[in-house]
């Protein structure tokens, strides 16, 4: 095969979505082997692109980087990445919430020369944001992408916008968007998504409804992230049967809620005392196709596990499997809390059982749930027993696991195990 029929195949097989990761990594090699003339960048951009979209790409970060590191080392004979390169690796690093390797790529990019555009600054500016950087993200917004010749444009104040929302910081997201207007840059939905969430995150439920009136009044159509984001503002309010209408109102103008916003109104619910509506709704959920996801289900869970309603809670993670949702540590820390709350520590084992057999490892806060409950009923030594199977298991107890089981000892009055186990903390 020659090299332009390589090229086209490995296009197609990246556009297709179905490239796996051995397959990836045969293209590269066989790319790398191309000789006179070395081939261009663009087929090793779009294997890179391909492989951070793939499934569990968090799981292949060392390969990914390991190959940027071969193109790197083997310069002499293939293409130096460019700015799309850096900035496809920028935004996975971003993506898989390691930002601060992003950084270490942007100065690597700085080292090569290479000359920034507007795509590489976002990619930057998203790992300053999901660092709190956010002033370091405004200093490289208004004074160092100018100088470098690269103006900010709508997207890159958009994105800083976000990073002052998500951090609380509202009224400085609304002071950049003043200036942005003052520079003639107009926002768009996204923009207008980012404000309205901000202040339903700080429960500000009137003033989002007014920038929504203003984004219709500009011509924007909200879409379900507005949606979602206000149904959350007047549940976070109390304002539960507000948020059913708008919910209602959204599905009348042709959109339809997904996960989130579905996930968002069960939790309004449960938290208004309509547990039963909130259980209902993740029955209509699934019968109506739209799929729960693990946090829908954990939801409802911690729910009736607080509620005490343990057999619904199980009976849900058997529903939850059966729909092929692989529960996730989050979900066996609510029904492992819920079963020691009631006392039910041998369903707490098979449990415990189970997340080993699917790989999944029990954490310092499952076990200090447990060591909790069984010193509280009187059971110290059975929670020193789960103390030696924590450190068996290599999960480092805390003092909150420690003081658990000497409270436990202390109400029985057994003291010598009490400083026994006080200088085991302490050693």
């Amino acid at each position: 095969m020659g090299f332009r029929q390589l090229e086209l195949l490995i296009k197609e097989r990246c556009r297709s979505g179905t490239i796996t990761l051995e397959e990836a990594l045969q293209f590269f090699h066989r790319l790398l082997s191309v000789e006179n003339p070395a081939p261009p960048i663009q087929p090793f951009n779009n294997l890179f692109k391909a492989l951070v979209r793939l499934k569990n790409s968090n799981n292949h970060y060392a390969t990914i980087f390991s190959l940027f590191n071969r193109l790197t080392e083997t310069r002499r004979i293939s293409p130096s990445p460019n700015v799309y390169t850096y900035t496809i690796l920028m935004d996975y690093c971003t993506q898989m919430n390691r930002p601060a390797l992003g950084l270490i790529f942007f100065g690597r990019f700085i080292k090569e020369d290479l000359r920034p555009d507007a795509f590489i600054f976002s990619a930057l500016l998203k790992s300053l944001c999901s660092q709190n950087m956010i002033h370091e993200a405004v200093t490289m917004l208004l004074n160092k992408m100018p100088r470098l010749a690269c103006p900010p444009d709508m997207v890159s104040y958009s994105i800083v916008i976000d990073g002052f929302c998500k951090n609380g910081a509202v009224s400085k997201a609304f002071s950049l968007f003043k200036q942005m207007l003052s520079v003639g840059i107009m926002p768009n939905v996204v923009t207008y998504n980012s404000l309205i969430n901000g202040l339903c995150m700080t429960v500000e439920i009137r003033r989002a409804e007014e920038v929504l009136r203003q984004m219709q009044s500009r011509g924007y159509y909200p879409n379900v992230v507005t949606y979602t984001s206000l149904i959350n503002g007047l549940c976070k309010n109390g304002e539960i049967e507000k948020a059913e209408e708008l919910l209602h109102g959204m599905v009348s103008q042709g959109l339809q809620p997904n996960v989130v916003t579905d996930t968002t109104l069960m939790d309004g619910f449960y938290k208004k005392g309509l547990l039963d509506k909130a259980v209902e709704m993740l029955q209509c959920m699934a019968n109506n196709g739209h799929d729960p996801d693990v946090v829908t289900y954990n939801v409802i869970m911690d729910a009736l596990c607080k509620e005490e309603e343990i057999k619904k809670a199980e009976k849900l993670l058997h529903d939850m499997k059966s729909r092929g949702k692989d529960p996730d540590v989050h979900t066996y820390n609510i029904l492992i809390d819920g079963l020691c709350k009631t006392s039910k520590f041998g369903k707490v084992k098979k449990l415990l059982d189970e997340m080993v057999s699917n790989a999944i490892l029990p954490d310092t806060v499952m076990y200090n749930v447990i060591v909790d409950a069984l010193s509280k009923k009187g059971d110290a030594e059975e929670a020193e027993k789960v103390l030696y199977h924590m450190l068996g298991k290599g999960v480092t107890p805390d003092v909150i696991t420690y003081n658990s089981i000497i409270n436990g000892y202390s109400k029985l009055g057994w003291w010598k195990d009490t400083i026994r186990v006080f200088k085991d903390m302490t050693d």
